[in-house]
């Protein structure tokens, strides 16, 4: 059985619709990543002004870049949901959940400790 699992797979892969799918995740994956990568060089930047001026407490600027992380994202999955012609719930539920992936990246890299 699982010989035939991996070539009908590729099958559905080569359909149109599904390479259009797959084409629109990884644009949205690239914008997030992008998104999730200048925020965080962004704060990291701030971080070391507020260290410099003595500054302890950066949770004002860490949640200022996590709200307009998840702005910005919103935006953008909006926007690709929106396009999409075939596969409308999956590519939202897919989209929903890298929203998330990419947040908690952000949190991963940049939550402040106290």
């Amino acid at each position: 059985m699982y010989e035939y699992y991996i070539p009908l797979q590729q099958t559905i892969k080569n359909f149109p619709v599904m390479k259009s799918y797959q084409n629109k995740l990884d644009r949205f994956r690239s914008i997030a990543k992008k998104l999730v990568d200048e925020h965080s060089a962004e704060y990291f930047s701030n971080q070391q002004v507020y260290n410099d001026l003595g500054v302890d407490d950066t949770s004002a600027a860490y949640k200022s870049h996590l709200d307009s992380l998840s702005k910005q994202l919103e935006e953008q999955a909006q926007y690709f949901v929106m396009t999409a012609r075939a596969g409308a719930e999956a590519i939202k539920q897919e989209i929903s959940g890298l929203c998330r992936k990419y947040m908690d990246q952000f949190v991963q890299r940049n939550q402040p400790t106290y």
